[in-house]
């Protein structure tokens, strides 16, 4: 806490002291004496706060405080109204603070006398936070920036003495607490086991399982076709219309030159119809394109492609000059050959790239077909790397028209002309019609088997289901008349016996079912006969409904020691949550152990407390 707020007076609160009682000059003594009882009289009478009362008559100064409580030193110890707000508001901020400014739970003026009573116990124990242990929660908090940390401080408008203050008292409550509860944690082996007991109870179970499959004729004749199947499809949620109908994905097809860099493609074609300049120094030019692609062309043999990019990772610009400036040249007339096609087609002039490739020496490809983005994947084409692909589908291109740079890859130069481009669109009926046509039968088929097995359930008698009182829950404590019931509607139970609904599934044993039977043992597994209710598999291939034959408690000699572990851990956890709510999570705890007493108890129901701000 930032300050010491409370005030501490004698445990007799009744005074013991002689009191004057000074008559004012000119009155009479026995005057004065009967006003002042007649006044006492009608503030005792009449709706006056307690409060109130108390001060005129002196009868409790505990009463007249907003918190007092009895420190076992015996001492009665009490905070003003402002002073109590003031730990409440300090505390709801620190908590604001560490939790990054998300919203927290309003602390209770109960929650904040408890924390009152619990620091001022643990300093009275001697439990100790220190600077370090601050730093331990504080740097991490704000990502070991104290710039952060200064940040939200100012955000708050509170200082780092204040905010380390009410920190320290937060810690050492629960450093205490943890440290009286730690004694009440150490598990008794037989408590240990006992909970394993619980957390492994075993139980056997007859299960009737449909494979859905076997509605698949029935279902196929009652599909509708045509328009019946677009009515039941626009009746369907977004959600199931989204499982059949896909946005149909952007499509392109295109055609391309290439300048291949391993063979390299000969120069000479492409330099006669588009030469160099004579002010461009071919030095300059491979020492430029070796800076720009050194990362793409020229990385050591060896050097994974993900790893961060270093000085030493390259070839000397020494030992790849002369392919540099081959390379770079190449480009550099590419990229002429591009814009003279490009301003020649605004002119209204027609060209190609298969005549006009071809004449420079270039290689060329049509792919007419169109293609999804990730399709293009799967063909051999003159690059490798994503760029073209990017650039095909990029909002530039268009039908029809050049895309507008000559593209770099680790395999060469590419030049490409969009042949057409399909913007994405969402399909109408008929293009997914057949996906709906086997929705519907995928369904009916669940619904088929489902209802197979509710005609079973209709057949048992019911009680109560405390898990669902809205719906009655089957129950056949005989597995004879289960068997028959079962029989009359041609279906097969099959036995499952001494299921382990709390240990972890072994390889190859997670299985739809076992996750299913988990969640009847969960639901239903203390309910002899109980029938759940039915179910489908993730894939909608199978069906079930279960009936709970017994339970019983786990051999010990089954427990692995991990096991054991784990249940000691929640054995303790749980010890020391009774403890806690035992003590000072406990409202009458506080009254009886420390006489606690609060404004907002003595207050009426219909009355709030002050918020804290």
């Amino acid at each position: 806490m930032s300050k010491d707020t409370h005030e501490t007076h004698p445990a007799d609160p009744e005074g013991s002291g002689k009191h004057r009682i000074v008559v004012p000059r000119g009155s009479s003594r026995t005057r004065f004496l009967m006003t002042a009882l007649l006044v006492v009289l009608i503030l005792t009478t009449f709706s006056v706060s307690s409060q109130v009362v108390d001060v005129f008559t002196g009868r409790n100064r505990g009463r007249s405080s907003y918190m007092s409580w009895k420190h076992p030193a015996g001492t009665l110890e009490t905070l003003s109204q402002s002073d109590f707000m003031m730990v409440k508001q300090d505390v709801a901020r620190v908590q604001a603070i560490l939790s990054g400014g998300r919203n927290t739970k309003d602390r209770d003026d109960v929650a904040t006398a408890r924390h009152i009573i619990a620091d001022a116990m643990a300093k009275e124990a001697g439990v100790e936070v220190t600077d370090d242990d601050l730093r331990k929660v504080i740097l991490p908090a704000f990502n070991n920036s104290q710039d952060i940390y200064a940040q939200m401080l100012e955000h708050y408008r509170t200082t780092a003495k204040d905010f380390e203050d009410t920190l320290r008292g937060l810690l050492r409550v629960d450093r205490y607490v943890r440290l009286l509860s730690e004694t009440f944690s150490l598990a008794d082996p037989a408590g240990v086991i006992e909970q394993w007991k619980k957390s492994h109870k075993e139980y056997s179970f007859e299960v009737v399982e449909l494979e859905t499959d076997r509605f698949e004729e029935e279902a196929k004749a009652a599909c509708p076709a045509g328009d019946d199947l677009q009515k039941w499809f626009d009746a369907l949620s977004e959600a199931e219309k989204g499982a059949i109908r896909r946005p149909a994905a952007p499509m392109v097809s295109a055609e391309f030159s290439s300048f291949s860099f391993s063979p390299m493609t000969r120069l000479d074609r492409l330099l006669a119809k588009y030469p160099r300049p004579e002010s461009e120094k071919p030095e300059d030019v491979a020492k430029t394109w070796y800076e720009a692609n050194k990362g793409l062309l020229f990385r050591k043999p060896g050097i994974p492609a993900a790893k961060p990019p270093m000085a030493g990772d390259y070839l000397p610009f020494d030992e790849v000059k002369d392919l540099a400036q081959s390379q770079g040249t190449a480009y550099q007339s590419l990229v002429d050959w591009l814009n003279d096609m490009k301003n020649r087609e605004e002119r209204g002039e027609t060209g190609t790239l298969v005549t006009e490739g071809s004449d420079l020496g270039l290689a060329y490809r049509q792919e007419a077909t169109l293609r999804a983005k990730n399709d293009w994947k799967t063909l051999a084409m003159a690059w490798s790397g994503g760029e073209v692909t990017e650039a095909l589908y990029a909002p530039t291109s268009a039908s029809g028209k050049l895309l507008p740079d000559v593209l770099i890859d680790a395999k060469g130069l590419i030049v490409a002309r969009v042949i057409e481009k399909q913007a994405p669109h969402m399909p109408e009926f008929a293009e997914f019609q057949e996906q709906a046509h086997d929705y519907w039968i995928r369904k009916k088929k669940s619904e088929l088997a489902l209802a197979k097995l509710e005609a079973l359930r209709a057949k048992l008698p019911t009680q109560p289901d405390p898990n669902d009182p809205a719906s009655p829950m089957p129950v056949e404590p005989d597995s004879v008349k289960w068997h028959a019931a079962a029989q009359e509607l041609g279906l097969e139970v099959k036995a499952q016996d001494w299921f382990d609904a709390g240990a972890a599934p072994k390889p190859g044993e997670a299985t739809p079912l076992a996750s299913f039977l988990r969640q009847v043992a969960q639901r239903h597994g203390d309910v002899a006969g109980a029938v759940s209710k039915t179910d489908l598999s993730t894939d909608r291939s199978k069906a079930w409904v279960a009936r709970v034959v017994a339970s019983r408690d786990p051999n010990p000699e089954q427990m692995t020691p991990l096991e054991y572990q784990n249940a000691l851990q929640f054995t303790g956890y749980e010890a020391q949550r009774k403890f806690y709510e035992s003590t000072f999570g406990s409202d009458d705890y506080l009254k009886q152990r420390f006489g606690l007493e609060l404004e907002a108890w003595r207050r009426e129901p219909s009355e709030k407390a002050p918020a804290s701000k």
